[in-house]
C-alpha cells in the first residue's frame, strides 16, 4: 500500500510479462518452423481427424469428411446457396451455423493448403490429405464472389463524406462508408 510497495509490485509485473513475452515469441517461432513445413499444429477443421503412426500426428479425412466434400461440390456445380447446403448437411446428421458454411468454403485447408497468421500472408502446400482438389477449391469461391447477395454497391454517393479518400493497405481500393437501413444513419 506505499508507494515503495507499489514500486516493487510494478518491477515484478514488468518482469513477468517480460517472461511471457519471450515464452509467447518461442511459441510462435515453433508455430511458424511448423506451418513452413507443412504441419498443422493447431485444432483442423470439421472433416478431419488425426491419428499417430510411428511418432507422427496424420491428418486423415473422416466420414464427416466425405460429406462436407459434397458441400463443395454442390457450390460449385449446382450453385446452391450457403443455407441450402446447412439444410443438406443437417439431413446427413452434421450441424453447423449458417456463418459457418461460408468460412468452411474459404478455408483452404480443404484443399491441401496451410493459411496462417504466422506465416505472414503466404499459403504452404500441407502435409494432410487433401478433401478436394485446388480447381474445385477454386471454383467455389469464384462462384462465391459471383454471388454478391443481394447488396447493391454504389461506388459514389455524394451523401458520404470523405468518399475514395482511404485506401485499403491489403487490397488498395478504395474504402467506402455504407448507410445503414434499420436506423437510416450513416
Amino acid at each position: 500500500s506505499t508507494a515503495g510497495g507499489n514500486l516493487q509490485q510494478n518491477i515484478y509485473f514488468m518482469f513477468s510479462q517480460y517472461e511471457n513475452q519471450i515464452r509467447r515469441d518461442k511459441c510462435m517461432t515453433g508455430v511458424k518452423d511448423s506451418l513452413l513445413r507443412g504441419e498443422w499444429c493447431q485444432h483442423f477443421p470439421i472433416g478431419y481427424s488425426s491419428k499417430r503412426e510411428n511418432g507422427k500426428r496424420i491428418i486423415y479425412v473422416n466420414e464427416n469428411g466425405k460429406h462436407i466434400r459434397k458441400a463443395f461440390l454442390w457450390k460449385a456445380n449446382e450453385g446452391l446457396t450457403n443455407e441450402e447446403i446447412r439444410v443438406r448437411l443437417e439431413k446427413l446428421g452434421i450441424k453447423l451455423p449458417f456463418q459457418r458454411i461460408s468460412l468452411m468454403l474459404k478455408n483452404p485447408f480443404y484443399c491441401g493448403m496451410l493459411s496462417h497468421k504466422a506465416l505472414e500472408g503466404k499459403v504452404i502446400e500441407g502435409k494432410h490429405e487433401k478433401l478436394i482438389s485446388k480447381e474445385l477449391f477454386f471454383k467455389v469461391n469464384e462462384v462465391m464472389s459471383d454471388n454478391n447477395n443481394g447488396y447493391k454497391v454504389t461506388i459514389i454517393n455524394e451523401d458520404l463524406p470523405l468518399k475514395r479518400f482511404i485506401k485499403c493497405d491489403t487490397c488498395s481500393k478504395y474504402m467506402r462508408g455504407y448507410k445503414a437501413s434499420k436506423n437510416q444513419e450513416f
